[in-house]
C-alpha cells in the first residue's frame, strides 16, 4: 500500500487504475474516460474496470458513470499525482545512483511506489531536487 500523506489507504491496483485515468483525461483532455478504453490500456476486462470504477467512485476518488465513463474527482487526481510523482522519483535515484538499467527500474519504481513512507518521499524528492539544480 502506498504510504504517501493523500494515499494511505489506496491498494496498488487501485493506484494503477487512477494513475492510468490521470494520463488518460490529461492526453484526451476529456471530461470522462470510457470503460472499454481503460480495459485496453491496463489490459483488463470491462468488466474488472467497472467493478474497480464502482469502488473507487465509492471511496470518493473518481466520478463514474455507466456508459458514460469515469472522470478523477480532486482528490483522485491529487492521490494520482503523488503516486506519479513517487514514481519518478524512485526512477531517477535508482537510475542515478544504483545504476539499475531502464527496463529494470521501471518495474522496481512500480513495486515500490506503494511502499514508501512520506518521510523518504520527502528526502528522495530532496535529493532528485538537488541532482537536477
Amino acid at each position: 500500500m502506498p504510504r504517501t500523506e493523500r494515499s494511505s489507504c489506496v491498494t496498488p491496483a487501485q493506484g494503477e487504475y487512477l494513475k492510468r485515468l490521470l494520463h488518460l483525461q490529461t492526453k484526451t483532455e476529456t471530461r470522462g474516460v470510457a470503460t472499454g478504453r481503460l480495459a485496453q490500456d491496463l489490459n483488463v476486462k470491462d468488466a474488472s474496470v467497472t467493478g474497480m470504477l464502482e469502488r473507487l467512485a465509492q471511496a470518493g476518488w473518481v466520478v463514474y458513470s455507466p456508459y458514460r465513463g469515469a472522470r478523477l474527482t480532486e482528490e483522485g487526481c491529487r492521490i494520482a499525482t503523488t503516486l506519479v510523482s513517487t514514481h519518478s522519483h524512485l526512477l531517477t535515484f535508482l537510475q542515478q545512483t544504483l545504476e539499475y538499467p531502464p527496463e529494470l527500474a521501471q518495474a522496481e519504481a512500480e513495486h515500490l511506489e506503494h511502499h514508501v513512507s512520506p518521510e523518504f518521499m520527502r528526502r528522495l524528492e530532496t535529493w532528485v531536487n538537488s541532482r537536477m539544480t
